[in-house]
Order: structure tokens, then C-alpha cells, then sequence
């Protein structure tokens, strides 16, 4: 639960800070991502493949969970027996404002 509510005080590797930072600006503001943010994960020691697995792998899930919000599909039914919480921390949205 830690790295999910806050991976920069989860006491992490600094690789894997790096890892998350990118993938959280990727996904929040991909319009001002940077050489300098494909260069930071080269620097904490990723390769040019695991670089292009951080690429796809946040492109993937900002992909699918554009295609659920957009289709207005509903949770899954074992989702809805999981701590209220953990579902607040992922951002699983239940009852919200405006849902298809």
C-alpha cells in the first residue's frame, strides 16, 4: 500500500522512483515529457529495452483504462469486495459523478 499512496516515500530503489515519476508524468502530462526523462532512466541504469517496457507497459494501462472510463464499463463484481481503501488508493471509481 505504501508505494501506491506515495512511491517516493515508500523507500524505494532510486531506480524505481525513477521508473514511477516517468510513468506518472506520462500518464498525467504526456505533453511535456523530455529527453531528459528518457536520459533520467538511463542514468538509474535501465537499457534501452527496459526503458521501451516502462513506455509500453504506462501507455498500455493508460490505453485500457481509457477504453473502461469511455465505455462505461462496470466493476467487477470481486472488485467490489475489495477494502474500500485500496480501491480510493487505485483510483477504482464507484458511484462517481457523471459514470456511464
Amino acid at each position: 500500500m505504501a508505494i501506491i499512496r506515495d512511491y517516493r516515500q515508500a523507500g524505494l530503489a532510486e531506480s524505481e522512483v525513477a521508473m514511477f515519476e516517468f510513468a506518472d508524468k506520462l500518464t498525467r502530462t504526456p505533453y511535456a515529457m523530455t529527453k531528459e526523462d528518457l536520459q533520467r532512466l538511463r542514468q538509474v541504469g535501465f537499457s534501452e529495452v527496459e526503458v521501451m517496457d516502462i513506455i509500453l507497459a504506462t501507455a498500455y494501462r493508460n490505453f485500457i483504462t481509457r477504453v473502461v472510463e469511455a465505455a462505461g464499463a462496470e466493476l467487477d463484481p470481486y472488485l467490489e469486495k475489495l477494502d474500500a481503501e485500496f480501491l480510493d488508493v487505485l483510483d477504482v471509481k464507484r458511484d462517481r459523478p457523471g459514470a456511464v
